[in-house]
């Protein structure tokens, strides 16, 4: 689940109880179906289509999150250049 985590784990360092867990599962679960009825019915995408449109997704989430700490990286090794007087 969470970070790779099992039930027993999430529920030991996080507090939260399997039966809280199960629920929120089954919360996401129910949302999930909600989304992909939309998408078929009303944007008239097929199954392909929406699986396609969530790989998009997470790939431009991924680039995002490697874009914004990229540059940090960046910075760190440059000012280690600079105090070495290799700039």
């Amino acid at each position: 689940m969470s970070e790779g985590k099992g039930n027993r784990a999430i529920e030991r360092t996080h507090g939260v109880s399997r039966i809280t867990q199960k629920k929120w599962i089954i919360r996401a679960a129910n949302h999930l179906n909600e989304i992909d009825e939309y998408l078929t019915a009303n944007m008239e995408l097929t199954r392909l289509q929406i699986d396609e449109f969530c790989g998009a997704a997470r790939a431009v989430i991924h680039f995002k999150k490697k874009s914004i700490l990229q540059p940090m990286k960046r910075q760190k090794t440059q000012r280690a250049w600079e105090i070495g007087g290799l700039s």
